[in-house]
């Protein structure tokens, strides 16, 4: 599934530790790490922001992930390396966001497009793409041919979208190619 950009999924863990601990932490493993305000931001193999809540809990950001089936190694990497198990319990985790990207390798007329998708937004003086939104994520459709897909939480979603613009797309393909 090379289409899958990254992956961004959310952590809830509870304990005592301090917020200091996770700091320390990124420390001793020489990675970036910053306190903006109650936010902990860490740049190791994934990208991290720690938040904590209030009764000694603490929520994850984690992105830069790459595939689905790379979801449990990333929550094993993250109790073994942030989250030890004695100090730390995983209450939930869950995929908040996927992208993911495609390419028709065709121009696209996006006037024309837009008037064939009910509930799109094409306005080219404020952004030069195409939205369409819908429960299932964001499609964000390029004159290039090039398409985003934001906000799913499932591959199957990301893949509905796709088949869904395709068929669309079809009506507004320009006859240049690149």
């Amino acid at each position: 599934m090379e289409f899958i950009k990254n992956i961004k999924i959310s952590v809830e863990l509870f304990s005592n530790q301090p917020l200091t601990h996770f700091s320390d932490v990124a420390a001793k493993r020489n990675v970036y790490c910053a306190l903006k305000r109650n936010i902990l931001i860490i740049k190791d193999i994934f990208s991290i922001t720690v938040f904590k809540k209030v009764e000694n809990r603490y929520h994850f950001n984690i992105s830069g992930i790459k595939t689905i089936t790379e979801l449990d190694s990333v929550i094993e990497w993250l109790t073994k390396t942030y989250c030890n198990k004695t100090d730390f319990r995983l209450t939930s985790y869950r995929i908040d966001n996927i992208t993911a990207a495609f390419d028709v390798k065709r121009l696209i007329n996006l006037n024309l497009l837009a008037t064939n998708i009910r509930h799109s937004s094409y306005n080219p003086e404020r952004f030069h793409a195409l939205y369409i939104k819908n429960t299932k994520g964001t499609i964000v459709v390029f004159q290039s041919g090039k398409l985003n897909i934001v906000g799913s939480k499932s591959v199957e979603n990301v893949l509905l979208l796709w088949k869904f613009i395709k068929e669309k797309i079809s009506v507004a393909i320009m006859k240049k190619t690149f």
